[in-house]
């Protein structure tokens, strides 16, 4: 499973997805992702409150991120 965690910082608090590595390494993946982040826009469009990844010039965001391990207490 991936992992969720909340963010809180000085302008804004924000949910971040850590991607569970074993499951992004299948082929379909990234297309599910893909699918996944369409409908969550279509809904935010349609005036449905949803979070969805962030979105660069057509991109989804996806980078590396290290998680310091005492953030339990952040898991969403």
């Amino acid at each position: 499973m991936h992992k969720m965690f909340k963010v809180e910082t000085d302008i804004g608090v924000y949910c971040v997805k850590v991607l569970n590595p074993e499951v992004m390494s299948r082929k379909e993946a990234y297309g599910n992702f893909v699918v996944s982040e369409s409908v969550s826009n279509l809904a935010m469009k349609n005036g449905i409150p949803v979070s969805g990844a962030l979105s660069i010039e057509g991109y989804y965001l996806r980078s590396p991120l290290k998680i310091p391990r005492k953030t339990n207490e952040n898991m969403v």
